[in-house]
């Protein structure tokens, strides 16, 4: 699926980390929720690794982990979408862009187009949005999305 979970931590001179969650949509939504952790110990940072385990997750370099939130992000707010409320705060655990080594092998969109995949939380208004700003960025025919059905209970 276009959905990654990046956690970049730093460790503080006290012994403590400052650790940022970022889920990224590298369809089309970019930084996509973010939650941070400005002083936590080792044992809390292993309870919040070994809880996205069941995701999946696999260790990898930090230049390849900025590059996928850096490169998110951008592919994201040409098509129109800002980041995550929270990433105005998380942004300070991210190394500056000019001291890593972008990966620029990364592709973001699905088939060489955004693909907007409606999220389980995304309301009918919410959805609407997204594909009118994706309408106005990229132009009809020129994005894909997934709409969930919805039950009328």
């Amino acid at each position: 699926m276009g959905k990654s979970t990046v956690i970049i931590t730093r460790i503080k001179p006290d012994g403590f980390y400052i650790v940022a969650d970022f889920l990224i949509d590298l369809w089309c939504l970019g930084v996509k929720n973010v939650f941070s952790h400005p002083n936590i110990s080792e044992q809390k940072l292993r309870e919040i690794v070994d809880g996205n385990e069941a995701e999946n997750m696999v260790p990898t370099s930090s230049d390849h982990a900025h590059s996928l939130v850096y490169g998110a992000l951008d592919y994201a707010q040409r098509l129109g979408f800002a980041p995550h409320k929270d990433y105005d705060v998380a942004q300070y655990v991210l190394e500056p862009f000019e001291n890593i080594e972008y990966d620029d092998t990364i592709e973001f969109g699905k088939d060489g187009k955004p693909l907007y995949f409606t999220g389980p939380y995304d309301t009918p208004e919410k959805e609407r949005r997204i594909i009118e700003t994706l309408r106005k960025s990229v132009g009809e025919g020129n994005f894909n999305y997934v709409i969930k059905p919805q039950l009328n209970l």
